[in-house]
Formats: C-alpha cells, structure tokens, sequence
C-alpha cells in the first residue's frame, strides 16, 4: 500500500469514526472536515504539480509523514469518542477536549505550508484561506460552545480531585482573570487577604530567591501571591535595589500578561505599595508538580502523567511562540504548578528573554550567578554543562523539559542520590537515567528525544507538544481498552 492511499485510508476511518461520535460533535465534525481538506489537494493528478527542489521535496515528504501520523493519533483519538459517554467523561473532560482539538487544529495549521508545496499558487489560496488562525480559532470557539451546550450530563460527575482520587473534569468558570495585554492591572493592598508566613515556616516550595510565595484573596477568590524579597525602608533599605526590583516585578508582570492561555499561570494584577512588591497570581491548589508528583497520596496513572507532560509542554509552547517569542531560562519541576483539577500550567518568568538576548548573554540570573547553582545541575543540557556561558537556545530548553518528562515518568527527581559533581560527570559522559519499563512506548520516546546528547537531535517546543499529544491518545486508548 502506498503512502499516499495509506492517508486515503485514515481519512476515511476519521470520516467514519467522526459520525459515531457521542460527544464533542461539533469540534470532532470540525477537525474530520480540515483533514478531508487537505486530503483533497493531496490526491490532485501528479500533472498538475510543480517540480520542486531537493530542499523542498525532502520538507514535503516530511510533512507528509508528519500528516500521517496525525490521522492515525486522530483516529485513535476518535475512536475514544465512538465509546459510551459513561467510559469517556472521566477520561477527557471539556476543557481538555478543546485543547486537544485546538492543539490538532494548530497542527494542520502550521503542517499546511509544506504540504502544499506541490500545488501551483492559484491552487493554494482556497485552502489557505480556511486555514487562516483569525478563521480556525473562531470557528474553534463556535464548536466549544455548541458542544458545551449538547454536552449530557455524567452521572456522579465531581469536579475536583482528592488525594487518592482518579482523572477530573476541569472547569474554569467563575475565576477572576484578564485578558493578555501589555500594562498588568494595579492592585493595591487593601484589595488583598493574606498573612505573611513567618520566614522560618517558608518551605523550598513556597521561597525563591526572587521572593515567597503565599496564599490569600482577592475579589473573594483564591490567590497566589508572589512577595520579593525587597526592604522598603529600615536599616537595610537600598533604594537603588528596590527601584531595581520593582522594574524586575513590572518585567515578569509584562511577561505573564502577553501570554495567557489554559497552560500558563493567569496574573491577576501586581501591586507595588511601599514595602510591598507583589505578583497576584491565580492559585494552583495543589502546589508544584514536584510536590504532587512526589505525593504518593495522589493516583497518577500512566495517561494522567502524560497529560501533565502535555500541558507543560503546552504552556512552553506558547511561550515559544507568542507575537514576542521568548525563552523561560528556568525550566524545572518547581516551576510548573497544578491546580485542583490536576491541570499543569506554566510560571517562574523571573529569568524569561526574549531568544536574542539568550544567544547573546546566556542564561544568568538577576543577581548575576548562574540560575543552575539554585537549582543544581540536573536540568541544565549537556552543552552546558562545561561552560555556562554557553549560548543558551530553544534546544537547551527542550533537553531541561526533557528532564521534566523523566520525573513526570519516574515520580521522583532525577539523579537522586548524585551529587552535582557526579550529575555533571554522568550527563557530559553522554549517559541518561532509565525510563520506567511499563512507560507507554511514544511517551519514552519523547523523554529520550529531549534528552538527546547532540542538541540538534532534540525537538523544539512544537514538536514536543505533537509527540506527547500522540502519547496522550495512546496512553487513553491503553486505559480504556
């Protein structure tokens, strides 16, 4: 079977698959509809291609495979759907369909360009007008709320998850949030609720070196409240730093606003009363996704720590590619957190550049130290083990990501009982930690990809994010079977 009709033959099955469907109908009807598209301008008689270059025969052929590959995750994917609704709530719940279908929607979207290589310029203006991203992603939000009001109702549906508890339906109604923009709104200290937590009770978790973390209220909802560590005033007041500080609060701020999505954390607002340098951050209940991971109190079962894998690579994805791409420089399992509905979503932007500065200057800190001697040496890429000023890119990041796969699959952090010396040693020396046996086999082959010695072996943030939707869908397919 060739190549080509093997696409002809997956079309079909998500065609078939698309009019089983017992839920989601509009947003899966959406996505059969797109593929049926771009199947058409596949199968065009050879006569009227064009010719194209080696270069551009080879990304042609790449993105075929990559399309591929899509309508087999998009057929196994559906056929979770086919199934009665009872199996298929506590799998996928509303919010994580929409993203899953926006995230096959973006993938069609940037794939587009190189599939129609072949295809004359007045051939290709039809199609790339419906695959505009203004167009897609009104039509995303059409499909979201037809499904949302045909959605059935699940017999003892909880939202939320306990300790101990299985998968979760999420919702983010009744949240008090803003809309990505440049300038974050001010909120001054009478608005807020919280009490300070005496220094000698601030755990690692909660205590950077940038500032504390608390709990609190803000419009009679849970926040998160980021406090730097500045003196305003007193025997150690230096109005030079906490001028300093305060531009630092403002950049982070910036930061957080120009990047709002469902997989990175929502600002609220920042205050910058005397004495008072805060972040007002939505509240992710659970904490860090090292302190869930390491809580053995919490079910994780294989499809659910995929998915954690999927947000974070999710929200490191829309950092990547926002209208100013910028690069995290502090990539971790700290610097993820989970709300109570075990949703994973990005934070920590105290050390985010933009890609230029990163090549430029490599990856310091605030203070001026390398951010690796915070937090030890085992998310830092083997290039930069060496020497830390090394230029720092979107592959380095990948490598760091990749170590977060491993604990996500592990649950527990990497090189436990190494020191950082021997850390060091061990990563130069091109050697990587194990995966566990029983981990699904596409997920163990984006946690080995990330971790792979030469950084351009590594994928970037976009097709980490294709890979571990794949792995997501396997992972389900597997847990429902």
């Amino acid at each position: 079977m060739s190549f080509r009709t093997d696409i002809e033959r997956l079309t079909g099955e998500v065609n078939r698959l698309a009019q089983r469907a017992t839920v989601n109908k509009s947003s899966i009807a959406r996505l059969a509809a797109r593929i049926n598209m771009i199947n058409s301008v596949l199968v065009k008689d050879d006569s009227m291609r064009i010719v194209l270059t080696p270069d551009e025969a080879e990304s042609h052929q790449k993105a075929l495979r990559e399309f591929h590959s899509l309508l087999e995750g998009a057929k196994d994917y559906l056929t979770i759907f086919s199934q009665d609704i009872q199996n298929v709530a506590p799998i996928l719940g509303g919010e994580n369909a929409k993203c899953d279908f926006d995230a096959f929607g973006d993938r069609l979207r940037r794939l587009l360009p190189r599939l129609v290589l072949t295809l004359r310029d007045e051939q290709k203006t039809g199609i790339v007008e419906e695959f505009s991203e203004a167009k897609m992603k009104k039509e995303d939000e059409e499909d979201a709320g037809a499904d949302q009001d045909d959605a059935p109702v699940v017999p003892g549906e909880v939202e939320g998850q306990q300790p101990g508890g299985g998968n979760v339906v999420a919702s983010e109604y009744g949240r008090p949030v803003c809309a990505a923009q440049d300038n974050p709104p001010m909120i001054s200290m009478g608005e807020l609720e919280f009490s300070p937590i005496p220094e000698n009770e601030i755990t690692g978790s909660e205590r950077s070196e940038l500032g504390s973390v608390y709990r609190g209220a803000y419009m009679n909802t849970p926040v998160a409240i980021k406090k730097l560590h500045v003196p305003d005033g007193g025997t150690h007041y230096d109005q030079q730093e906490s001028q300093k500080s305060a531009k630092d609060l403002r950049k982070e701020a910036e930061v957080l606003m120009k990047f709002q999505s469902e997989n990175v954390v929502r600002l609220l607002g920042i205050c910058t009363d005397p004495g008072n340098y805060l972040l007002v951050m939505e509240c992710a209940d659970l904490g860090t996704l090292r302190d869930v991971l390491q809580d053995e109190t919490y079910a994780l079962p294989w499809d659910r720590r995929v998915r954690m894998g999927l947000e974070g690579a999710r929200g490191l994805y829309t950092l990547h590619h926002g209208k100013t791409a910028m690069l995290h420089c502090d990539v971790n399992t700290r610097k993820f957190l989970v709300d109570r509905n075990m949703h994973v979503k990005l934070t920590g932007f105290g050390l985010t550049t933009t890609r230029s500065s990163a090549r430029k200057h490599g990856r310091t800190s605030r203070r001026g130290r390398p951010s690796s001697t915070r937090h030890t040496v085992t998310f830092v890429a083997p290039e930069r083990m060496g020497n830390i000023n090394t230029p720092y890119d979107d592959r380095a990041e990948s490598y760091s990501f990749g170590i977060v796969l491993l604990e996500i699959a592990c649950r527990r952090p990497p090189f436990k009982d190494m020191g950082e010396s021997a850390i060091a040693e061990f990563v130069k020396a091109g050697k990587t930690e194990d995966v566990p046996a029983d981990c699904p086999a596409k997920f163990r082959h984006v946690i080995d990809a990330c971790r792979a010695f030469d950084p351009a072996l590594r994928p970037l943030s976009a097709e980490i994010a294709d890979g571990l939707q794949d792995a997501f869908i396997q992972s389900v397919s597997m847990a429902s079977s």
